[in-house]
């Protein structure tokens, strides 16, 4: 064999080898990547929805307490709890852009919360409807679309907590074969070292031989 196919020989190999290994490492590394940015935005999600059960009762609470009291305080506190549950549900259909599933859910919670606001601003605006409450009288309606909104948004943190779940199983398996891939490139690297060595030597041996 001439030198110069020699020279290619032993340098274009280990070339290619670093080449193929770093675009394998890479695409492992960016697999890592969009799992844990998925499993972050499923937490996100799920704190964004408990966030939301909680304003939710916060308003609930503050248009009985306005129907009770009066207190001009306690509509204007509802007021800036129905905001914040609109931008939350924005938050959520942000963060759940990729997946229709979760987001056809968001759209049923919002949904049902803008039915719940209409219900709410009832009692705000005639206050005996909690007397009729407090007498036993039904609403079968309002109680109806509470229960859905409750039952909508308790699903929603159950999908999104099994795609964190599933996301961190994902991202265990990344790092298994990240470090298999390390391990296995290591021999390569040792195996491929030595060929060369002995392909050197040999060659070395037979030129000093002639």
């Amino acid at each position: 064999m001439k030198v110069a196919r020699k020279g290619l020989l032993i340098v274009g190999v280990p070339l290619l080898f670093q080449a193929v290994f770093v675009a394998v490492m890479l695409c492992l590394f960016m697999q890592l990547n969009a799992d844990l940015v998925r499993e972050i935005r499923a937490r996100d999600a799920i704190l964004c929805a408990n966030n939301l059960m909680t304003a939710m009762m916060e308003a609930s609470f503050s248009a009985a307490a306005f129907s009770f009291t009066g207190e001009q305080g306690f509509s204007t506190y509802f007021d800036r709890e129905m905001q914040k549950i609109n931008v939350l549900i924005l938050k959520n259909k942000s963060l759940c852009v990729d997946n229709p599933k979760q987001l056809r859910k968001l759209d049923n919670i919002a949904k049902y919360s803008k039915e719940m606001e209409l219900i709410y601003r009832r009692f705000l605006q005639d206050r005996h409807l909690v007397n009729d409450v407090l007498d036993g009288r039904k609403f079968d309606r309002e109680e109806a679309t509470s229960l859905k909104l409750g039952s909508e948004i308790l699903e929603f943190i159950d999908q999104s907590q099994t795609l964190a779940d599933e996301n961190l199983k994902r991202r265990a398996l990344a790092r298994s074969r990240i470090s298999a891939a390390l391990l296995g490139g290591l021999l390569l690297d040792v195996f491929l070292t030595a060929s060369i060595c002995l392909f050197l030597s040999r060659s070395i041996v037979s030129r000093l031989s002639i």
